[in-house]
Formats: structure tokens, C-alpha cells, sequence
């Protein structure tokens, strides 16, 4: 049964507030948005079953930031009101929360991290797949998030860096999968900057997972590594671990018990860096290529008998960035739930900000050579507020395409995203594939697709925006294969100082390879949305 509930994180996200709020400057800004749109198909009903509806959408928020010497805080609430012209009885209100707080309650000893979150998501994409909340869709549901974190984080003398943290953390959803709390303890330890040849890391994670509808999963994790500078371009590195792992009912035991593996670390220069181990139950591999300061490759390779992720295990990176052009490409695999995905991953994309140029940190000498104004949204592009990692296409991240399941799954996700910047405009193009398999079901899905964007700024008070997208989501489970092709263009104009306004389209299609399945809908939508 679980025992934490939501009050519980709002009350620590009220401590975050109040504790040192003598101190803190606070930025609060009240708005109001008021939306027309027209739909040929609400319903998102096959051809010939189509309804049209007017909505119209009455939605208040507030912004709240704070900030002070031992405090950080920032949230923003909408509720969004929803009005159908022809469907009444479907009116309904829909809340979005974000917020976070970071609250240092001894100095450099002591701190706390709260977080909450509640949007909406799609249950499992086998209803009609609606991409926000105004299509009328009963496999739409609202997803809470709660997370309360108190952690010890020093350093000592610079002898040692440590860590050490507990987390309570719930899900909550209105129905389809299971609630969920987690209670983890992690301990995080590292060598200071006194050791000179000699350096060490140790790690400890313990948590549990506690499933109101099903089976428990726990993980026990404890590893190490060393390494010794025995010239100036090798060391000699040991890495040990223990896995202690369960998870849960009807999945085959995961492998646990001990390994460890030795090897050599060769890095000639700043550019190039090469890891490799072997030994009892874990061979190791890690390549970190920097050809300039603007770019990046790395990867790594685990083969190991033990863990969760046992067997061949992949993960990358690629970044760069030019005067007019920025490049990101990322890969992983790992072992999850829909739980976890939505705790600590942020996978929905309701759960993304759209990211500002300033998000991005491009540098302001070059902002103003291309003449960007740094609040200025970057096409396509979008922030996880849990790492500040920012890339596209944010709804295929880490399988949010994918039916919420309350299996264990093993995924593998690769994403990619460039821009381009001129004057007057920046494009941008997202490419993205996931997979993932249930370890219960022994079923696989499989998403793919693509995105692109030009936004262009006519003149200071004027932008046009042109989006693209397409994805692909095949299920195993029931045979199934959908495509999904949306493309809108609105343009927005500054009125006065603190509103806008904005006029838009946009096209939505689905095809599936199940009858009874493919819809068309367009829509055309009127915004003004005023700040106090």
C-alpha cells in the first residue's frame, strides 16, 4: 500500500518556499491566455464518422521565480479551461504544474530538492492518439508527479567529494497502470583534488519500488573504480561491482553477484582518451574523441553476466556546434518502467519546455551577431527540466510513444537534432528511433520518426513558424503498425508590450494498417495571451 501522498510533496515544496524566503527576490508573473479553435474532426473519428466543434479556451497561469542564497525555486501552473460549442457535456478543466525547489538548509552541508509535476498523457495510443487535450478522447489521462529529496553534499578539505541523498518519489494516474512510490538511498563518493596519480569513485544505490496493483521491483547496486597515473599518458584502472537486483513477479531472475575487471586508461592529449578493461563477468570500453572545443564524440561498450543490464550494452554521444549551426546525436540502452520513465526521464512531452535561445547558451557575442534575441524560441528544439538537456522531438524520447505497461523492459533509444540560424531565420530537423522489450510478455514496440521547423522573424514584432512532423509506432502485442503526419504554421504578432497574438493551422493524420483506425482532422486556431 502506499504511504506517501501527493500533500506530502506540496507541503516540502512549501518548506522550499518559506524556509529562507526573508532573503529570496521573487519574480511573479500572472497571465491569461484565450483560445478560439475550429475542428473538422474532434473525435478524431474515421471517414464519413467526422464532427466539427468550435472550442474555445479560457486559461489562467502564474509564474513564480525565486532565488536567494541558499534557495532556488521555480514554478508555473495553467489550468486550462475547455469549452465545446457542440459537445457540452465534454467541458472539462486540465491542470499543468511544474515546479522545483532547491533549498540549502546548512551552509554547504545540507540541502533539500522538491519536485512536482501533473500533466496529461495518452494511455496506450490504441485509442485515437490525440497530440494535446482538445481532441475528445477518452484514452487521455492525468499523470502526478511527486518528489521529495533531502542529501548531505560536501567537500572535505578536498580529500573527498560525497554524496549522500534519500528520495521518496510517487506517480499517480487516473487509471491504466499501477501508482507507484520509491524510496531510494544513494551514496555518492569520489577523490578530491588533493589525489594527484591516484583517483577513486565508489557508488551505492538502494531503492524500492512499491506497485499498488503489482509486483515490488527492489535494486541493490554498489560499485568502484580506481585508477593510478603511471605516466603521463596511462593509467592503470580496476573496476568492481555487485548487483543485487528484483524485478518482480513473472520476469526471469536477473543474473546478480559480483564482477570486476582491470585494464589500461591511454590519454595522449586533451583530444582523445581510450578505456579498456577485462576480467570476471565484465569487459569495459570507453573512447572519448574531442577533435575541437566545439566538438564531441564518445561511446562506450559493457559486456557484463550480472545486473539488470546484462549483455552487450551500448551508449554515445556526438555534439557540435559552428557560428550558424548546432549538432546533437545521443544512444542508450537500459533496463526500466513506465514508473521510473516518468519519474526521473521527463518522457512525455508535455513535460518539456520549449527552450529559448538563453536555454541553449549560445553565446552572447554571437546572439547579437545574428541579431537573436536571447527569450526568442528555438525551433524544434526543447528542454528536459530534470537534466537541462535540451533536443528534439521530446515525445519519442526514452519510448513516450509507447502504451504506459506495468512491465520491466529493456529499451534502446537513438536521438538526433540539428539547427541551422541565420538573421532571419533557423531551421531545424530531428530524427529519432526507440525500441523496447517487455520482459514479461516476451512482446516488442517500436517507434520512429522525424520533425522539422523554420521560424522566421518578418520584423521585430512578427514571427512565422512552420512545423512538420512524422512517426511510426508498430506494437506487438496486437499486430499493429500507425503512422502519424502532423504539419502546422501559425504566425504570432507582439500587440503591445506584454500580449500577443497569434493566428494558426494545423493538419493531423493518422494511417493504420487495422481497419477503422485512419482519421484526417484540421484545425485553425485564434490566441491572444496577456501578462500582469
Amino acid at each position: 500500500m502506499l504511504m506517501h501522498k501527493k500533500m506530502k510533496s506540496f507541503h516540502a515544496l512549501f518548506l522550499l518556499l518559506v524556509a529562507p524566503v526573508v532573503v529570496a527576490e521573487w519574480e511573479i508573473t500572472p497571465s491569461i491566455e484565450i483560445k478560439e479553435t475550429y475542428s473538422d474532426n474532434i473525435r478524431l473519428s474515421t471517414s464519413g464518422n467526422e464532427q466539427d466543434d468550435f472550442i474555445t479556451e479560457v486559461n489562467p497561469a502564474i509564474k513564480i521565480k525565486g532565488e536567494s542564497r541558499r534557495l532556488k525555486m521555480d514554478l508555473s501552473y495553467k489550468i486550462q479551461n475547455i469549452f465545446y460549442n457542440e459537445n457540452s457535456a465534454s467541458d472539462d478543466d486540465k491542470h499543468d504544474l511544474k515546479a522545483n525547489g532547491t533549498a540549502e538548509l546548512v551552509d554547504d552541508f545540507v540541502f533539500i530538492d522538491a519536485k512536482a509535476s501533473v500533466s496529461q498523457q495518452n494511455t496506450t495510443y490504441l485509442g485515437a492518439g490525440s497530440q494535446d487535450n482538445l481532441s475528445i478522447d477518452s484514452d487521455r489521462q492525468t499523470t502526478q508527479r511527486y518528489t521529495v529529496s533531502p542529501y548531505i553534499k560536501h567537500n572535505f578539505r578536498d580529500y573527498l567529494d560525497g554524496e549522500l541523498r534519500y528520495t521518496n518519489s510517487t506517480t499517480e494516474y487516473d487509471n491504466s497502470i499501477s501508482n507507484s512510490e520509491t524510496n531510494a538511498v544513494k551514496l555518492d563518493m569520489k577523490s578530491g583534488n588533493r589525489f594527484k596519480k591516484l583517483k577513486w569513485k565508489f557508488n551505492y544505490n538502494n531503492s524500492e519500488t512499491d506497485r499498488e496493483t503489482t509486483s515490488t521491483i527492489e535494486y541493490e547496486q554498489t560499485n568502484a573504480e580506481a585508477s593510478y597515473a603511471f605516466h603521463n599518458e596511462f593509467d592503470a584502472v580496476v573496476r568492481a561491482g555487485d548487483e543485487n537486483n528484483d524485478l518482480g513477479t513473472g520476469v526471469t531472475k536477473t543474473p546478480n553477484g559480483t564482477y570486476w575487471s582491470a585494464g589500461l586508461n591511454w590519454h595522449p592529449s586533451y583530444h582523445f582518451n581510450l578505456q579498456l578493461t577485462g576480467g570476471d563477468k565484465e569487459k569495459y570500453s570507453a573512447l572519448t574523441i574531442k577533435p575541437t572545443k566545439r566538438t564531441a564524440f564518445s561511446t562506450s561498450y559493457r559486456d557484463a553476466d550480472v545486473g539488470v543490464n546484462n549483455g552487450g550494452q551500448w551508449m554515445g554521444a556526438f555534439s557540435h556546434t559552428s557560428k550558424r549551426s548546432t549538432w546533437r546525436v545521443t544512444y542508450r540502452e537500459n533496463t526500466t518502467t513506465s514508473q521510473t520513465e516518468i519519474l526521473d526521464l521527463y518522457t512525455f512531452a508535455s513535460d518539456f519546455q520549449q527552450a529559448t535561445y538563453a536555454d541553449t547558451n549560445i553565446p552572447p557575442d554571437l546572439a547579437a551577431l545574428l541579431g537573436i534575441d536571447p527569450d526568442d524560441i528555438f525551433p524544434g528544439v526543447y528542454i528536459n527540466p530534470e537534466t537541462g538537456v535540451y533536443g528534439s522531438i521530446p515525445d519519442l524520447l526514452a519510448g513516450g510513444n509507447f502504451p504506459l505497461s506495468n512491465e520491466v523492459y529493456k529499451q534502446q533509444a537513438l536521438n538526433a537534432n540539428v539547427t541551422y540560424k541565420t538573421a532571419k531565420s533557423d531551421f531545424s530537423f530531428g530524427l529519432s528511433t526507440s525500441d523496447r522489450d517487455l520482459l514479461v510478455s516476451q512482446t516488442s514496440d517500436s517507434s520512429g520518426g522525424w520533425n522539422a521547423g523554420w521560424l522566421w522573424r518578418y520584423s521585430n514584432r512578427v514571427r512565422s513558424n512552420l512545423t512538420a512532423s512524422w512517426r511510426t509506432i508498430e506494437y506487438s502485442t496486437v499486430t499493429r503498425e500507425d503512422e502519424y503526419w502532423n504539419i502546422g504554421w501559425d504566425v504570432s504578432r507582439t500587440l503591445a508590450r506584454d500580449t500577443k497574438g497569434s493566428i494558426g493551422i494545423r493538419r493531423a493524420e493518422r494511417t493504420s494498417d487495422v481497419a477503422g483506425n485512419d482519421y484526417e482532422e484540421n484545425r485553425i486556431y485564434l490566441l491572444f495571451n496577456m501578462k500582469f
